[in-house]
């Protein structure tokens, strides 16, 4: 499971994240955490985003069920999206 936490996110408070990670930690279950110290609730900095669509693009690869499978298409916006939106808005600036 790959958590996405922003430290001043006002939506979703830390202490809630942890006591998911508690809860996978007792159930034995494989997490990885990504922090954004100076973020909300969603990344908005361009190389935040930038950084969140590459890191999900690893972890989907590395836990992907079907083996032949090595990339994701970065076109789909079901998958992430941020690089592909941020790739959009600045070539249209």
């Amino acid at each position: 499971m790959l958590l996405v936490h922003g430290m001043i996110d006002e939506n979703v408070h830390f202490r809630h994240t942890v006591r998911l990670i508690n809860a996978l930690i007792r159930t034995h279950k494989p997490y990885e955490l990504i922090l954004f110290p100076d973020e909300r609730h969603g990344p908005r900095r361009l190389e935040d985003r930038v950084y969140l669509e590459e890191r999900c693009e690893t972890s989907l690869s590395k836990h992907s069920i079907n083996p032949k499978i090595k990339s994701y298409d970065h076109t789909d916006e079901q998958f992430c999206g941020f690089l592909t939106r941020a790739k959009r808005s600045t070539n249209e600036s």
